[in-house]
């Protein structure tokens, strides 16, 4: 790092310009001894983000590439291929959702969804949470329930906000 960013990080903030990758750490009260000894750490962590979005395979357990975030943008995607079909499932999740809101998908009895009940455990639960929050409105006609743990009690308080089973869409999230 040179001493023109090095004071730029001390008093302001840090900016990666290939990854736009900005950090404000203006009221963190670091030192300079601090930030020349977290330069290769700060390396390391750019190197293995450049790694993921290259495709690498960094799941070692799994063997395989980390690439969730290419669902938020595909252009990230290391080959056409999967940018495409991340693209083409976009496309069949819209319309799957909106056959849904408009009731052109239907129950197996022939009515029209009034509840959606998604099942996810963690991170699985906490962004559709966060965005059913975000966009709820009395005008919403499908009613939202989140069984989001093990806990029993957490299940039942979810299941009793459902009047119908048969209305009833569950999504389950892994």
């Amino acid at each position: 790092m040179n001493q023109s960013s090095l004071a730029d990080l001390l008093s302001s903030y840090y900016y990666d310009p290939k990854s736009e990758f900005s950090l404000d750490v203006s009221r963190a009260g670091l030192t300079e001894g601090y930030v020349s000894g977290a330069q290769s750490m700060i390396d390391r962590a750019l190197q293995e983000m450049a790694a993921l979005e290259r495709g690498d395979i960094v799941n070692q357990d799994e063997g395989r590439a980390v690439g969730h975030y290419w669902l938020r943008s595909p252009d990230l995607a290391p080959s056409a291929a999967i940018r495409s079909q991340i693209e083409e499932n976009v496309v069949e999740i819209e319309k799957f959702s909106a056959a849904i809101r408009f009731g052109e998908m239907r129950t197996t009895t022939g009515q029209q969804f009034s509840h959606v009940l998604v099942v996810g455990i963690g991170g699985s639960a906490l962004g559709p949470q966060l965005i059913a929050d975000a966009l709820r409105s009395r005008s919403n006609a499908l009613r939202i329930s989140f069984i989001d743990n093990t806990d029993p009690d957490g299940i039942e308080r979810a299941l009793l906000d459902i009047h119908s089973l048969q209305e009833t869409l569950v999504i389950i999230i892994s």
